[in-house]
């Protein structure tokens, strides 16, 4: 296998831990799948969020693992565009909040609400309306279910406006 210089990158940064045979093609299906900028941004970040460190100051197997099984996830959230990254935002806060979710269900929901504000938006606009009333109402509805009903009326409405 071909020794990378991301690899190298890891390697030095997790030292004095190694990686493994199964964590170095791990890393090759990240440079394939992720640009160079990606993945160095999301190393940064996955060495401040995992890391830890023990009483003598030395970094943790189990923070190295972490840092490690996230890598790819990171590097996945940096891909994606501002609206989807909202999008998954918006569910993770409904995750939270309400007991019952349906995580799929969600995202068409919130999807549809995309597709019918883009006749009316550009992107900025729909990016601004999701960080704002979409946020507000996954905030302060009570339950799942009067989430999922504002959401289904605030979609149809929008598909009624005129042109």
């Amino acid at each position: 296998m071909e020794h990378s210089d991301l690899e190298s990158l890891i390697s030095e940064k997790i030292a004095p831990f190694s990686l493994t045979e199964k964590g170095k093609a791990k890393i090759k299906l990240l440079e394939d799948k992720f640009s160079r900028d990606i993945l160095l941004e999301s190393i940064q970040i996955g060495i401040a969020q995992y890391f830890e460190y023990n009483s003598n100051h030395e970094l943790t197997s189990e923070s190295v693992e972490t840092f490690l099984d996230k890598l790819g996830g990171i590097a996945y959230n940096k891909s994606l565009s501002p609206i989807e990254k909202e999008i998954v935002h918006l569910k993770n806060i409904g995750k939270k909040n309400f007991n019952y979710w349906d995580s799929k269900r969600a995202d068409r929901l919130l999807r549809d609400y995309v597709y019918a504000l883009s006749h009316h938006y550009n992107e900025d606009e729909i990016l601004h309306d999701l960080q704002t009333e979409a946020n507000r109402l996954i905030r302060q509805a009570r339950c799942w279910s009067e989430w999922k009903n504002t959401m289904e009326t605030w979609t149809n409405d929008i598909y009624s406006w005129s042109n």
